[in-house]
């Protein structure tokens, strides 16, 4: 946190890829926030979350650039109730970080059958 504005800056600031990006997305927020969001990931890695017994569905892509992709399967593996692993593969015009990998802006063409195999997840419990 001490060092962390003089190496990254004040901000961090990103660059639209097309006018919704520009208009539905934050594009520039204070450095602080990658500390807190890292202590946020670190406190669910560190909770018990093999005793949460509800199913969980995850949806990832081995490719993801933001997330690592090992984290995501360690949680798999420790969560405590059933798990739906769901592998995304990003296709052209998705988002090339493989993060953000299904909405109107960064992956459209994931969108709908991502959103199907959900709820066909979701009448199965």
């Amino acid at each position: 946190r001490r060092w962390g504005t003089f190496v990254a800056g004040k901000t961090r600031k990103f660059d639209a890829i097309s006018e919704d990006h520009a208009a539905f997305w934050t594009l520039e927020y204070d450095t602080q926030a990658v500390f807190t969001m890292g202590e946020a990931v670190r406190a669910c890695l560190s909770s018990p979350i093999e005793a949460i017994s509800v199913p969980g569905y995850f949806a990832y892509s081995v490719d993801d650039q933001v997330v690592h992709p090992t984290r995501t399967k360690q949680v798999m593996t420790r969560w405590g109730g059933m798990v739906e692993k769901d592998l995304l593969e990003a296709g052209p015009g998705d988002d090339p970080m493989a993060h953000v990998m299904a909405g109107d802006i960064f992956s459209p063409g994931q969108t709908a059958p991502l959103a199907e195999r959900m709820i066909a997840w979701l009448r199965g419990l």
